[in-house]
């Protein structure tokens, strides 16, 4: 039996054409442009003996997926970020919440500058907690949107 091997238009690999549901695009091609069912590719003679792929990425694809995985990196680092902060935010507002001056502008130098570290402390809170809901509901509509990210 003889499979039917057509060329893709993107990265110019030949490939079985049965194994790709999209026309003129092999496997590869079409799971990063259209999110298709990818093929867990087995190499032997530099093809991949399941789709017939030789392993050849078009620039167009290759800068897309190294774009993806930047803006991935920088996500990943905001919410480490975001973490430590509030990682050293609600320890530190807790404790100056215990000290914290009844009077809270107080003029006298000490319970003033606890106040200040107490407000300081909380603003971390506050602006950690936000930065990171946000930062990972970036990072989940981005997987959702280019859903390779998540296999990498």
């Amino acid at each position: 039996m003889t499979k039917d091997i057509t060329t893709c238009k993107e990265c110019k690999s030949e490939y079985f054409t049965e194994t790709s549901k999209k026309e003129s695009l092999c496997t590869n091609c079409a799971h990063y442009l259209y999110g298709q069912k990818r093929c867990f590719h087995i190499f032997t003679n530099e093809r991949c003996a399941k789709c017939y792929w030789n392993g050849t990425v078009s620039e167009r694809i290759a800068a897309m997926i190294k774009r993806n995985k930047k803006k991935l990196k920088k996500i990943n680092t905001s919410i480490g970020i975001a973490t430590f902060i509030l990682i050293i935010s609600l320890p530190t507002a807790i404790y100056w919440f215990v000290y914290l001056d009844t009077t809270v502008f107080s003029l006298t130098k000490h319970s003033f500058s606890r106040n200040v570290w107490f407000f300081m402390s909380v603003f971390g809170v506050l602006v950690s907690i936000s930065f990171l809901i946000k930062a990972n509901a970036f990072k989940k509509q981005l997987i959702k949107e280019v859903p390779y990210l998540k296999h990498n």
